[in-house]
């Protein structure tokens, strides 16, 4: 491309700029819409459509920014645009607040990102940090393991999702994370396996398999996560579409014919399809009729009911008093990965809650339990919760600066997932890994792309892995993996 033509598409995207914060600008004058939030949404406008733009070179950080639309932006654009019933009302000093340290986390995200990608652009010393895996002589044995792993993983990650569906049809949904009613009653030797399984997808497809390899493992992957629809979760299911969408891009990225022009048109005809199913979705699983007078209250409907983040953070700020006497509530999952298994109990003498109880809620540091309780008082003994948010915690550990410093972590790994070259299987499958954790994060824990990928689990997993690949080795030549498409 010359540069005369880089200068035409630069000119285009700056005019494309103009003409939607103008649109944007004078809508929002039309709808009364208070400043604050104006510049929140516009923020976010320009950042996603510049991503959008370049999604097939940070298809990472388009899904993050849809995340966190989704999550908590969406039902507030409905109630400010489209003027929809609020369910839950606050204080505008609240509300101000919480869209001031919206924008901040926007801001700490696009610092994050300049950080690193300034880095990665400047000369580099000859120097390359490597993994062992990689100084390890071993190529096919490895992927070989892998591959082994996991498919084991998955069968046994089936079988313990067929109880948990059956456990969850016996007590419903909501009841279902009430600590009063059990659990699904699933074995260790199927539950171990099935918590290792994400990782050792990622492990696998780290090792850049050929599409025809890669294929049947990722549509299995998808199928686990429409399977875990019936157990009531909807996030699993977009999270691993999301998940699978980033890998197809990442491997188009050098590979053209992973991501073709008639499966970008499945896909963005497919999006409407999705939105509708997932709005009646979301009625259906607790019990409630669906129905809608047209498919844009359908649409708009959806952006509701997923959008009910922003609350955990109005919360953390409305009830910060109640909240005094909690500790490093962002490190939870961090704290759950240590001590929540065979070995943390027994090496540790930490009090381990389980589902919904007043035990958790009042001593177990997780902020989630904590705000539902306080919101929903003995209901959420019965199973309901309102979810967490990076940015909620981060807010109530260290304040408006700790939500500006996690946000610039969280964006500077966002590059470095997008920066993915397949040339380090361990650091590359460690950094797939981080990415469900990472779309979950605005109602999720801030630390689960740490607890969520270092924990027990992934570690026998790996340990199953390199047992494996020397087994392996006792059978085949070492040799160095390479993945050629025919």
């Amino acid at each position: 491309m010359t540069a005369c033509e880089t200068k035409k598409i630069h000119n285009r995207h700056i005019t494309i700029y103009l003409i939607f914060g103008i649109v944007l600008a004078l809508v929002s004058i039309m709808q009364n819409v208070s400043f604050s939030f104006f510049t929140l949404i516009a923020a976010w406008s320009f950042l996603f459509l510049h991503s959008l733009i370049n999604i097939k070179r940070t298809p990472m950080w388009c899904c993050f920014l849809i995340a966190f639309f989704v999550l908590l932006l969406g039902r507030q654009v409905c109630y400010h645009y489209l003027h929809m019933t609020q369910v839950y009302e606050f204080l505008d000093e609240t509300n101000d607040q919480t869209y001031m340290y919206l924008l901040i986390s926007l801001f700490g995200l696009v610092v994050g990102r300049f950080l690193i990608t300034n880095r990665l652009k400047a000369p580099q010393t000859p120097i390359k940090h490597v993994s062992f895996v990689e100084r390890w002589n071993m190529g096919i044995e490895y992927q070989m393991a892998c591959e082994v792993v996991f498919y084991f993983s998955f069968v046994c990650s089936i079988l313990a999702m067929i109880m948990q569906i059956r456990f969850v049809k016996s007590v419903g949904y909501v009841n279902s994370y009430s600590s009063e009613v059990g659990d699904a009653g699933i074995p260790s030797i199927l539950w171990y396996p099935s918590r290792m399984m994400p990782a050792m997808l990622c492990l696998y497809l780290a090792t850049k398999p050929t599409k025809r390899k890669a294929i049947p493992a990722l549509i299995l992957y998808e199928g686990y996560g429409m399977l875990q629809l019936l157990t009531g979760q909807r996030y699993p299911f977009v999270g691993i579409s999301m998940f699978v969408l980033i890998y197809y891009l990442m491997r188009s990225k050098d590979e053209k014919h992973w991501m073709t022009k008639f499966k970008s048109a499945l896909l963005i005809a497919g999006i409407p399809v999705l939105l509708l199913f997932l709005t009646a979705y979301d009625s259906i699983r607790v019990g409630k009729a669906f129905s809608t007078e047209s498919y844009f209250n359908s649409f708009a409907d959806f952006f509701v009911l997923q959008g009910g983040s922003v609350n955990t953070i109005r919360r953390t700020i409305y009830n910060a008093e109640e909240l005094k006497d909690m500790t490093l509530v962002s490190f939870s999952s961090i704290r759950s990965a240590i001590f929540e298994n065979a070995v943390g109990r027994r090496l540790f003498s930490v009090n381990v809650y389980s589902g919904n109880s007043l035990e958790k809620a009042m001593h177990s540091d997780i902020l989630a339990h904590r705000l539902s309780y306080i919101a929903y008082g003995d209901a959420y003994l019965t199973g309901r919760g309102t979810g967490s948010s990076y940015i909620a915690e981060l807010l109530r550990d260290f304040g408006g600066l700790g939500v500006f410093l996690g946000s610039v972590i969280y964006g500077s790994l966002i590059v470095k997932i997008d920066q993915i070259q397949f040339k380090d299987r361990l650091f590359d499958a460690i950094k797939l890994a981080m990415i469900y954790q990472l779309l979950f994060a605005p109602r999720g824990s801030f630390d689960m792309f740490i607890g969520g990928v270092f924990n027990f689990y992934t570690i026998l997993g790996f340990c199953l892995v390199f047992v494996l690949t020397a087994m392996f080795a006792q059978y085949t030549a070492p040799t160095k993996v390479v993945s050629y498409e025919k």
